[in-house]
């Protein structure tokens, strides 16, 4: 497994769900409707009852998100 450190120290929502490679690959891998995922970017906005998820597929695809760095993704 590849491991990707993040580069940026800010990243929108939007560029957080663009680190998969397709928004349905995220969506099957967190469990969630591909058009709610979809919703997400096109609103840049991961409603924060979601990030553990998001955080958690992450890890499992080598990508090094935080809870730290979701929160901060939305200042």
């Amino acid at each position: 497994m590849h491991r990707y450190k993040i580069y940026k120290q800010f990243m929108t929502h939007a560029e957080i769900i663009s680190l998969w490679p397709t928004v349905g690959q995220l969506a099957k891998e967190i469990g969630e409707k591909e058009t709610t995922c979809r919703g997400w970017k096109f609103r840049n906005n991961i409603p924060a009852r979601h990030w553990s998820r998001i955080i958690k597929a992450s890890k499992k695809r080598g990508i090094d998100i935080s809870l730290d760095f979701m929160f901060d993704s939305v200042k």
